[in-house]
């Protein structure tokens, strides 16, 4: 009888030991991956602030650029040169969002500001250039709404 006694009090104590391992471990993988999510969210706020920035300054050297269609060749190539250079930041910042989220909309809103943004120059007038604007603006609200959601999630 007193076995039987000894083998349970053993079973019970590496049966008790087991399991408060595994909510240890349980409970600190969760500590991890909540510091994690939040690093995560604070880089990609951080990445989309700094994105945004460099779309503003390539908008506004896009306008530049068409603004500078019947210049000389060298105020045509000077606006271009600009603007290709603020386009490389912009695809560098995007590029360091887009590492940092997997959600959907959140790229198709990314997609979207850069082409609304890329072909700015491309407008046949005055009237497009507006439309064109408005739809980058527009972009880039729908990206600060999306990237928003999550980094606030």
């Amino acid at each position: 009888m007193e076995l039987w006694l000894g083998i349970v009090a053993v079973a019970g104590t590496l049966l008790g030991a087991v399991t408060s391992h595994l909510l240890q471990s349980r409970t600190a993988r969760k500590l991890h991956a909540e510091g994690l999510s939040v690093e995560i969210r604070r880089e990609l706020r951080q990445a989309t602030a700094r994105l945004l920035a460099a779309e503003t300054v390539l908008r506004r050297l896009q306008y530049e650029r068409w603004g500078a269609r019947d210049a000389d060749a060298a105020a045509r190539d000077t606006a271009a040169v600009a603007a290709l250079t603020a386009r490389s930041d912009v695809i560098a910042a995007l590029a360091e969002v887009q590492l940092l989220t997997d959600d959907a909309g959140a790229r198709a809103c990314l997609a979207e500001l850069a082409e609304a943004t890329f072909t700015l120059h491309y407008a046949s007038g005055e009237e497009d250039l507006a439309v064109r604007s408005h739809r980058a603006r527009d972009a880039a609200d729908s990206v600060v709404d999306t990237i928003g959601r999550l980094v606030r999630s």
